[in-house]
């Protein structure tokens, strides 16, 4: 009997732990990927589509990865450099490989992931756009292409093979249909928005939320799922580069302004012939810079854009840079001797530094106020004679400038606008508080106040909110039987078929002998924890909502219990096991999912909600699986559940 429990508690274990972790996933093979230059696309990815993760331990023959205004250049040592982080399902990208000696060439290589929705949307610019196939069959190329959107694309180029359009006569080429795993080129005539391919198992709906991906975008968007490739940036009004034609990549490093280093809202820009053609921003040491060309053979030079003195500074590489298509340069300073010397660099720049020289309030021309000092430090350059007001520029005059919410850095309230009036700053979200410093304050979540959770599911008889990133979940051991809310693997759930109706959710054994949760009148339980109850087809009925956590059927055990737990050394570590997980949560939670593995009184609200689960989930629902299973002569689990 024993071994079948055990038996029962890994086949759990395989149903509820390895599925989440991909064991269904689904599978995009690429094939005859080869040494050199590989133009590719994906319609199956992982969540976190990082080159480690897509290709496994054949990342490390990667050498560069080139994507539309993205590139990851590997260095010496094997780190990467430059603006791309990970692929996605719109892009294609030229892989370069540098197969090993002795490894197989051409080879193929196994995607595992999530399958592209075949509805997928493409917002295009004029010229040309590298863009995915996003399905897994091959397609003729003008049936793939929608009638409104047929006239629009001139020329579509693959990997060695190209086709021309001609109005009248249609496409010619070498390249006469779309395979699955090859990027593309399309060149639009115009901008085209909402383009999508052909396909049978198309529904005409797109599951993904499209949005700019950006982070230094001014209207990024956390929450999108996919690029709708209408990013927009706050650099100067000039900086204002053609999409589509040939790129170049220029990574520069550790580049100063009067020797500090750059600040991560400064922007620096590729100029060529007085012309922008490209502009990067801050990421630590490196800047990227994608680049367009006017023609091969153009100078290109540089412009350090200070987002704190909107001023300008031109920096000229020590020779002539010349752009080539698809080339990666890496600049910096090549004197040793000065702060900024760049050990990464190949090509020269005239920005080196011996360090930051502090700007005083007489250089900045600054009567009063705080600025700062160039360096990064804040500078003081005092206060105004009584009577007159420090304006926005750091002058004294006789007009008063009331300040602003951000300068104060008020989010909500009322505040002195410093001028004698009051500045209204509005209110908070739902569930947040304004807060003495005029900062908007999570509301504690705690039993009585949900103000500050989301609903997030709502299905059969469970409501699970999950709780607000910003807010700190308090200790889920107050929200449980005795109250409408328990905190379930990271979750708030509303348990309408036990606490709604007053009543515990406990562990128990029914008249055939099977452990199941059931909810129990509190009236019935003992002061041992115990009851002299079995389940009515009642109980049984709300105790669906975790049949699925519990095996059908387990024969009865016919051992004595006292022998059971004398010799079955399995059990007893299971339960020193529980009680060192009932002792951590005594001391605090320091996650969802931790502040959750305290009990397991909490499953009862499983019934409808195991999509709201986090993937580790499974791993708790083993444990407390394991513990039915072997406990099945017991009524109850411990005391403190």
């Amino acid at each position: 009997m024993k071994q079948l429990h055990v038996f029962l508690a890994l086949i759990t274990f395989l149903t509820f732990s390895l599925i989440p972790l991909g064991v269904l996933a689904e599978t995009q093979t690429l094939k005859n990927l080869h040494n050199g230059n590989n133009f590719l696309s994906f319609y199956v990815l992982p969540e976190d589509a990082t080159p480690e993760n897509v290709f496994g331990e054949k990342a490390g023959w990667i050498s560069q990865i080139i994507g539309a205004g993205e590139v990851a250049f590997r260095l010496n040592d094997g780190t990467w450099v430059g603006n791309f982080k990970r692929f996605s399902r719109t892009g294609a990208y030229w892989v370069s490989f540098n197969v090993p000696q002795g490894a197989t060439s051409p080879f193929d290589h196994d995607v595992e992931g999530k399958m592209s929705d075949p509805d997928i949307l493409f917002n295009l610019h004029p010229g040309d756009n590298w863009i995915s196939y996003p399905h897994g069959s091959n397609s003729e190329l003008s049936a793939s292409i929608p009638g409104p959107f047929s006239g629009l694309f001139t020329k579509i180029s693959s990997e060695g093979n190209s086709a021309d359009y001609t109005e009248g006569t249609g496409w010619a080429g070498d390249l006469t249909g779309y395979t699955p795993g090859y990027g593309y080129n399309m060149k639009a005539s115009e901008a085209i928005e909402g383009f999508f391919f052909n396909c049978s198992d198309c529904d005409g709906t797109s599951d993904y939320a499209y949005g700019c991906t950006n982070k230094y975008a001014s209207n990024y968007d956390e929450t999108a799922d996919l690029s709708d490739n209408k990013c927009t940036f706050s650099v100067p009004e000039s900086w204002q580069p053609n999409p589509g034609g040939d790129q170049a990549f220029y990574i520069l490093h550790r580049l100063t302004i009067n020797g500090a280093p750059l600040q991560p809202d400064d922007i620096v820009g590729a100029f060529s012939n007085g012309v922008n053609v490209g502009y990067g921003f801050p990421d630590g040491d490196i800047t990227t810079v994608p680049a367009l060309s006017l023609g091969d053979g153009d100078a290109v030079t540089f412009v350090i854009f200070d987002s704190s003195t909107e001023t300008e500074y031109v920096v000229t590489p020590t020779e002539t840079l010349e752009f080539e298509d698809s080339g990666i340069e890496i600049l910096g300073c090549l004197d040793e001797g000065k702060e900024n010397f760049s050990e990464l660099a190949t090509l020269g720049l005239d920005n080196c530094s011996d360090g930051c020289v502090p700007q005083s309030c007489d250089a900045q021309n600054a009567e009063c106020g705080v600025t700062e000092d160039g360096c990064g430090l804040a500078l003081d350059c005092g206060e105004c004679p009584e009577g007159s007001y420090c304006s926005p520029d750091f002058l004294c005059g006789d007009v008063c400038f009331p300040t602003t919410c951000a300068e104060q850095g008020a989010e909500c309230g009322d505040i002195d606008d410093e001028c004698g009036g009051l500045l209204s700053c509005g209110g908070c979200d739902e569930g947040y508080s304004c807060d003495e410093n005029a900062a908007c304050a999570c509301t504690d979540p705690s039993c009585g106040n949900l103000d500050a959770v989301q609903e997030d599911i709502v299905e059969d008889d469970v409501v699970a909110m999950e709780c607000d990133s910003a807010c700190e979940l308090p200790d889920c051991s107050m929200c449980m039987d005795n109250d409408l809310y328990s905190c379930i693997y990271g979750y708030w759930a509303v348990v309408e078929n036990c606490s709604l109706e007053g009543k515990m959710c406990l562990l128990a054994e029914n008249e055939e002998g099977t452990s199941t949760f059931q909810c129990v009148d509190p009236d019935t339980v003992d002061t041992m924890g115990t009851t002299d109850i079995t389940s009515t087809e009642e109980d049984a009925e709300e105790a669906e909502a975790v049949e699925d956590t519990t095996p059908e059927d387990i024969p009865e055990s016919t051992e004595e219990p006292e022998q059971e737990e004398e010799n079955d050394p399995t059990e007893e570590t299971l339960e020193e096991e529980e009680s060192e997980e009932t002792h951590s949560s005594e001391e605090g939670v320091d996650s969802p999912v931790d502040s959750s593995s305290d009990d397991g009184c909490g499953s009862c609200a499983l019934g409808g909600a195991e999509s709201s689960a986090p993937p580790r989930g499974g791993l708790l629902l083993v444990m407390l699986s394991v513990l039915i299973f072997i406990r099945s002569r017991k009524q109850w689990l411990p005391e403190e559940c």
